[in-house]
């Protein structure tokens, strides 16, 4: 007998917690504070009214009045694919390399597919990958030397002495590694360079370095109102100048039995 009292004293504090308080009267509460603010606004006064509505439609008219956009850039291979959201009477137009020069003329097509080249670059992305785990983290490098946060993306407990404590900087195209420490062997002046557009790895870290790029839209709207929007896009390849000159492969030779 005691137990079921006590299932059923759990059951009654229970419905009493949750089901009176939460799912009934808590729902009620609200409803009735929500009907006493809007009583106060719906005071009978007719200007007030009419001023309320001419606040909402000039909020719309100046929503509508401003063209709105913002990039988005999928990938397919070397391409990139550049969309902007659609809007009602909008019409487009891309500088996808953000030079100053348009490569689409004004249109209805929000999108547009653009494929890089090496002087398109602004600037480059450093990742820090685990290589187990996929776990990436962006590190912003520059000019000046900058701490290396493989802690960041690997457990502390998985990293030797040797794994930790690198700084990196950019050197024109090339990324510089160097530990200041000195029992290691790239201590003091010796530095560890990597090409831009190569991988390393430094312990259980890979260091990827992305180009960025940027792109532009401009969009017009039906009153004739413009808007540009900027975005700066990491490209997930690397960006591989075509050669300049003729390459000559040497014919293979048949082999005559």
């Amino acid at each position: 007998v005691k137990p079921i009292k006590q299932v059923a004293t759990v059951a009654g504090r229970a419905d009493m917690t949750f089901v009176d308080a939460l799912m009934t009267k808590l729902p009620s509460l609200n409803v009735l504070e929500l009907g006493r603010i809007f009583a106060r606004l719906q005071n009978g006064v007719v200007h007030m009214y009419g001023a309320v509505m001419i606040v909402g439609v000039v909020a719309v008219l100046a929503f509508f009045w401003a063209p709105h956009s913002h990039i988005e850039a999928t990938f397919e291979g070397n391409n990139v694919d550049l969309t902007t959201p659609l809007g009602l009477g909008y019409e487009y137009r891309w500088d996808a390399n953000s030079d100053g020069e348009f490569e689409t003329t004004w249109a209805e097509a929000p999108g547009t597919s653009f494929a890089y080249k090496k002087g398109d670059v602004r600037g480059v992305a450093v990742f820090l990958m685990n290589a187990r785990s996929g776990v990436e983290r962006r590190v912003h490098v520059g000019e000046d030397w900058v701490p290396l946060p493989i802690e960041a993306v690997a457990p502390v407990a998985t990293l030797r002495r040797e794994d930790v404590g690198f700084e990196v900087r950019l050197d024109g195209e090339d990324l510089v590694f160097r530990r200041p420490d000195p029992p290691t062997l790239l201590a003091g002046s010796k530095e560890l360079r990597l090409p831009l557009g190569k991988g390393g790895r430094l312990g259980p870290a890979r260091v990827i370095a992305r180009p960025v790029v940027e792109a532009t839209v401009e969009v017009r709207n039906a009153f004739g109102n413009q808007r540009r929007a900027t975005k700066e896009i990491t490209l997930p390849f690397w960006i591989e100048e075509p050669p300049s000159h003729a390459v000559l492969t040497p014919r293979s030779q048949e082999v005559v039995r």
